[in-house]
């Protein structure tokens, strides 16, 4: 089973990287769409993903040069409020879903533990088209929520 799109641009728009991935590029605009947005006070909710340069005040973190991070952030009712970014990234097979902060009463800056994951070539999770549609929460989190990810193409 080829997992990987390789072999040329399969996309119409601009990409963006996945090193160390099954799936190396994906369309550059993704979006996320969250089942409820309610769900684990407010942990999910639906934006944009896009590949871009990493923020100054991420450097600490060692996100690299470029990530994929939402282009909107959000309260952490939670943590006091402390706004956070989506930031999706990839090993081998395994797509992982987590949220970093600039300022956090955990830290600053700071980076999340994982969210959610999807690992592809399992169910309806593929690299051509870009679909993370099948994927599972953190372990204690409540079982109905549901996030999937898409190539916005």
């Amino acid at each position: 089973m080829n997992l990987c799109c390789c072999g040329g641009d399969p996309y119409s728009g601009a990409t963006g990287d996945f090193p160390g991935c099954f799936c190396p590029t994906a369309p550059q605009n993704l979006a996320m769409f969250s089942g409820s947005e309610t769900c684990n006070y407010g942990m999910f909710q639906s934006c944009s993903i896009v590949y871009g340069p990493t923020p100054a005040g991420y450097a600490d973190l060692g996100l690299g040069t470029n990530s994929w991070l939402s282009t909107e952030s959000f309260p952490d009712v939670i943590a006091d409020n402390a706004m956070f970014q989506y930031l999706l990234t990839c090993y081998y097979n395994q797509f992982n879903l987590s949220r970093v902060y600039l300022d956090s009463p955990y830290g600053s800056p700071y980076r999340d533990g994982i969210l959610y994951t999807w690992v592809v070539g399992s169910y309806a999770n593929t690299c051509v088209p870009f679909s993370l549609t099948s994927g599972t929460t953190f372990s204690g989190s409540d079982a109905a929520c549901y996030v999937s990810i898409t190539g916005d193409d």
